[in-house]
Formats: C-alpha cells, sequence, structure tokens
C-alpha cells in the first residue's frame, strides 16, 4: 500500500550541513555541491535522511542504499528494485511516497496564478473546466490540477521532459487520461497543511490518507546514530 510522510523543516533549528557529509549519500553530495543557499543544502539532506529512515523501517538496512538514476533523472535504489519512491519539497516541507510500483508525487505553496501565462501548459479540456472554476476556487483548482500533473510525470519516469498539455488530469474521477500510455494511472490530494497542496499518482486505487511526520532534526539525529554503529 502507498506510504506517505512528510518532514518539517524548522526554520529556526540551524544544522551545520558540513559535518553531516561523510554520513550523505555520494550521490547526494554531488548534488548538494550545486545548490547555493543553506535552505537548499538542507532539503538534499533530508532527502538523504529521509530515504535512509525509510528503509531503515522497511527493511532494517542502516548504510547500504546504493542510490541511481533514470535518464530523466529519477532517483531510484540499485539494490532494492521493489522500492518505489518519489520526493518533492515547498516551503517548509519535504514528502516522499512510498509505494512497490512507480509512484510520483508533488507539494505546493498555494499563491495567487496568472492562468492566461500557464494555459499552454494545459490540455484543452483542462481549459475548458478552469474557465467555469469560480474566481475565489481558482488558484486552489490551479494547484490540485498542477499537483497532479507533477506526480503524474515523476510516476512515469519522464519528468518535465513530457509535455504537459498532452494528457489531462481529472480532479472529479480521480485519474490522468493520456493517449501515449495505455495504463491507468489514479490521482490523489491528500489532506494537508493549510496553504499546501499535496497530490499522489499511482496504478492502485489503494491510497492512504493518513501522513507520517517527522522533524528534519530528529531525522538527522536518527541517521547519525545509526551511521555510528
Amino acid at each position: 500500500m502507498l506510504e506517505i510522510y512528510a518532514v518539517h523543516m524548522e526554520k529556526e533549528t540551524f544544522i551545520n550541513w558540513e559535518h553531516l557529509l561523510p554520513y550523505i549519500s555520494e550521490e547526494r553530495r554531488a548534488r548538494i555541491s550545486l545548490r547555493k543557499t543553506y535552505e537548499d543544502i538542507m532539503r538534499e539532506i533530508v532527502c538523504d535522511a529521509l530515504v535512509h529512515h525509510i528503509v531503515y523501517k522497511k527493511y532494517g538496512m542502516k548504510n547500504m542504499i546504493e542510490w541511481g538514476r533514470t535518464l530523466y533523472g529519477k532517483p531510484y535504489i540499485h539494490n532494492l528494485p521493489s522500492f518505489q519512491f518519489s520526493l518533492s519539497h515547498a516551503g517548509e516541507w519535504v514528502v516522499c511516497a512510498v509505494d512497490t510500483q512507480p509512484v510520483g508525487i508533488d507539494i505546493e505553496c498555494v499563491r495567487a496564478v496568472d492562468f492566461q501565462a500557464m494555459e499552454y501548459l494545459f490540455s484543452s479540456q483542462e481549459q475548458k473546466w478552469w474557465k467555469k472554476i469560480p474566481e475565489d476556487k481558482q488558484s486552489e483548482t490551479f494547484y490540485h490540477i498542477w499537483t497532479g500533473k507533477e506526480s503524474y510525470i515523476k510516476a512515469i519516469g519522464t519528468g518535465v521532459s513530457k509535455n504537459l498539455s498532452s494528457f489531462t488530469v481529472s480532479l472529479s474521477e480521480g485519474r490522468v487520461y493520456d493517449e501515449q500510455w495505455k495504463e491507468i494511472w489514479f490521482i490523489k490530494q491528500i489532506p494537508f497543511h493549510q496553504e499546501y497542496i499535496l497530490s499522489v499518482c499511482t496504478r492502485g486505487k489503494d491510497f492512504s490518507k493518513n501522513v507520517q511526520y517527522t522533524t528534519m532534526k530528529h531525522l538527522i539525529e536518527e541517521r547519525l546514530y545509526r551511521s555510528s554503529y
């Protein structure tokens, strides 16, 4: 069954990230070297620590994760082919969806949107639906569709190489319509914190609405402890 994890990035907690590098995977260290801000660096570290946390919880593996990335950049674990996961972050949150089959997740902060500037990213059917949405619901609806789209391209593994207007996310049916793929993919909006929209995409209908929460501080302390023995 699909599981969802969320990490709160506490602004008031400052961590000397350079001391953590020996405990971070080589793949993530390479990504950290490209980041400029403390917040971006900590997101990379938390993503690494969160996946280690989940793998240890499910399989008892501490420091044996072998990271890889597909041609389109989707992360996976070499030595755990049945462990399917997807990561996303926005604002103060990092989230991860885990399943035994391909899965995608996306989280976004709800802000005012200029839909006309983004219209080309939506299918003709989505544009028709949009025109019927009351003005006070437009921003929220935009992010429901947008996170659905993002979670879908993560699930199928194509990333942004796929034209976002080439498929339709039906909010009323909770599924994706894409003529390029025969598989049926389901979209689910997960209740989350105010001002955030969270969507997951998978081929199964067995969605968990329960989000398992933890904190950045707890994850990092746990990672350091398990790496010490």
